[in-house]
């Protein structure tokens, strides 16, 4: 498996220890914990420097310590304010998608409070209300409808939101877009992934990836990614769901199943060049809002721990069962059990959490 591991393990009692979403949760003080350390420090710092000088997505501890001590020996530059009101205009900047720095900002007539005698809010006509676009250095004004909602800008184009529906255009030309599509099935968001742009549809099952002029260059069918919706890209990796098998895996950054759909579920990301992942789980599929929207729940199986090339560095066995202390483990959607991130000294916790008493059956 390409590395040496130290493996420990015993029972603690975890008193407050929150981490991320989907996979992960939110521990509470009645779980069990093992400890795991993948590898003693030095194995590991080396490892993950490995695995990024060889082409992987994983970081890599030490590339972390230089970005973060160079960071801190430049000068940084005053975060700007994103939203304030001057001169009776309420003024909301955006970031721009290939800067990451306020190219635009939308500008809307604000209107002051206003109360009866008897203390009450006086009703507000806002559809009388002014709003425009106009650029930070106010060369360019594109005036718009009451309810257009700029969301970010994207080099000559700009991204905005009405009547449930995104567009992308160019401000000369706003109601000839060049992309629009429904925002209910999407968060709203369009990513930048590398040089190219990425719209995931959760309500179609598609990942489309386009260029930096909206024209789309690849779509991916049938997985549902990243569903736990607290983000798409981190380290190379985004997770999937292939919704004809339910099994999980990675995409890279080129949309590629780099880590193939073979797993009940997986973490939401990796994270210092590791995630987990469930083996050989049983899959249950279920459906929700009124039988739309098709899920999967996992049972049993054996969680393990693999690096950015898929490999173990953390075997699944009977020590990581996917199975509960006692109780019912159909309470959870993705098992009543779930490894931490790996932190950067390698060590992450094995959760097993433990039904409350007298909880509702799904």
């Amino acid at each position: 498996m390409g590395i040496s591991k130290i493996v420990r393990t015993g029972l603690a009692v975890l008193f407050a220890v929150c981490v991320a979403g989907g996979v992960t949760g939110c521990a509470r003080r009645d779980q069990n914990i093992t400890s795991v350390n993948i590898a003693d420090e030095s194995i590991h710092r080396n490892k993950a420097l490995a695995a990024t000088e060889n082409g992987s997505s994983g970081y890599g501890t030490e590339r972390r310590a230089a970005d973060d001590s160079l960071k801190n020996t430049l000068p940084q530059e005053p975060e700007p304010v994103w939203s304030f009101t001057k001169d009776g205009y309420s003024i909301n900047r955006v970031k721009d998608l290939l800067t990451d720095s306020p190219q635009w900002r939308m500008v809307t007539e604000y209107t002051e409070p206003a109360f009866t005698e008897e203390g009450l809010n006086k009703p507000v006509d806002y559809n009388k209300e002014r709003r425009w676009f106009e650029k930070e250095d106010g060369s360019f004004r594109a005036e718009v409808r009451r309810w257009d909602n700029l969301l970010y800008s994207c080099g000559p184009y700009l991204v905005y939101e009405y009547d449930q529906t995104i567009y992308a255009a160019k401000p000369e030309a706003l109601y000839q877009p060049v992309l629009s599509y429904d925002k209910n099935g999407t968060m709203n968001v369009i990513t930048k992934v590398k040089d190219k742009l990425m719209v995931v549809n959760q309500k179609t099952n598609q990942v489309i990836y386009y260029d930096t002029d909206f024209q789309p260059v690849k779509t991916v069918d049938g997985i549902r990614a990243s569903e736990d919706y607290a983000g798409y890209y981190a380290e190379g990796f985004m997770s999937f769901r292939d919704m004809e098998t339910g099994r999980m895996g990675f995409l890279d950054e080129e949309g590629e199943a780099v880590i193939e759909a073979v797993y009940g579920a997986v973490s939401p990301s990796f994270h210092n060049g590791y995630a987990s992942v469930l083996a050989d789980a049983e899959l249950e599929p279920y459906y929700e809002d009124g039988g739309a929207v098709k899920m999967f729940r996992a049972k049993g199986g054996q969680w393990g721990i693999i690096d950015a090339r898929g490999n173990f560095v953390v075997e699944p066995s009977h020590i990581y069962n996917n199975t509960p202390e006692e109780g019912d483990d159909s309470l959870y959607v993705s098992g009543p059990c779930y490894f931490t991130d790996v932190d950067e000294t390698g060590t992450a916790y094995f959760m097993r959490r433990i039904p409350d008493r007298g909880r509702t059956r799904r």
